[in-house]
């Protein structure tokens, strides 16, 4: 789709009946919502043939538009929740669903069960891979909601390294009530 098509094609993003996203294009999405304009996504475009970089991130550095605008934005189009994660009430339990190296690589956390779908926030809603992933790894269905990536990084450093330590202190415990 070119640039002029974009701006006025009708509104991509409507869930698919499984709860899987569309494939989108970012800058389109960002455009149609007047977040950026063709101007700045196509020089975002040529930056990124230069860098390899995603659009997105390019977009966050250099100003143009936030973390949280980004992942708002990704909301709305598709329909999703956006969470803030630095108030969201976690649970270890259903948060440890995902194995730490899954939720890392993919950039998901499992936030709620809601008992026949799994609420899972990821940093790229977009990415059709991951989700198709993660609903493999976990066997249940799961609906997705936006994030901003450096929320979801420190989450994931909060809540996975707290379970590192206490395994680690329970270990220890172990090994000097057998030594006693």
């Amino acid at each position: 789709m070119n640039m002029a098509a974009a701006a006025t094609a009708k509104p991509a993003g409507t869930r698919a009946s499984a709860g899987r996203p569309e494939k989108l294009r970012l800058g389109d999405v960002l455009v149609q919502q007047r977040l950026i304009s063709l101007e700045q996504l196509q020089q975002t475009l040529e930056l990124q043939q230069q860098t390899g970089k995603k659009v997105g991130r390019l977009l966050i550095e250099s100003g143009v538009i936030t973390e949280e605008s980004l992942a708002d934005a990704l909301a709305r189009q598709l329909r999703v929740p956006f969470i803030n994660l630095k108030t969201y009430p976690f649970r270890g339990d259903v948060v440890k669903l995902l194995q730490e190296s899954v939720a890392r690589r993919f950039r998901a956390l499992v936030l709620e069960d809601k008992g026949d779908t799994l609420l899972v926030a990821m940093a790229d809603p977009l990415d059709l891979f991951a989700y198709d992933e993660i609903t493999r790894l976990l066997k249940r269905n799961i609906s997705i909601a936006a994030v901003p990536e450096s929320q979801l990084a420190l989450a994931c450093d909060r809540l996975y390294r707290r379970t590192e330590e206490i395994s680690g202190l329970a270990r220890a415990l172990e090994k000097d009530l057998g030594d006693a």
